[in-house]
């Protein structure tokens, strides 16, 4: 049972169903790409597309995280993912708790490109040295 309202499509085979969601996750990868203006290193990258890809790219375009750290202020980013935690309903949601619980980690975790001195590019190749955006 649904409780978003939100009419999904059929998918018939799991190829769609992975069509489909290369399709959406290449979406939220271009609204990072396009939106954010700092550098980012692959696991801050990995995580602002999670986030893009559930909040949608005019909620992640609108985001007082987004608006913070195009300023250059990383630190915030994980405690600006932490507010995202309310359903359609109003209510705190344990699995969006969750979810940015990991988002955040993510985001600041180090990670061997960053030691290495690269920082994310396209978001398809993390060992280039390319930074976003």
């Amino acid at each position: 049972m649904r409780s978003t309202g939100v009419d999904l499509p059929l998918i018939s085979s799991l190829t769609e169903y992975y069509e489909l969601l290369d399709h959406d996750l290449g979406s939220a990868q271009q609204t990072v790409r396009s939106l954010v203006t700092v550098p980012l290193t692959q696991n801050q990258y990995d995580a602002l597309v999670s986030f893009a890809f559930n909040v949608g790219a005019g909620n992640f375009a609108s985001s007082n995280l987004l608006e913070k750290l195009n300023q250059g202020d990383y630190e915030s980013v994980p405690g600006e993912l932490a507010r995202w935690v309310y359903g359609s309903d109003g209510e705190k949601w344990e699995g969006l708790v969750n979810r940015r619980e990991e988002e955040g980690a993510l985001f600041a975790a180090n990670d061997a490109d960053e030691e290495n001195g690269n920082t994310a590019d396209s978001g398809e190749d993390a060992g280039d040295t390319e930074a976003l955006p």
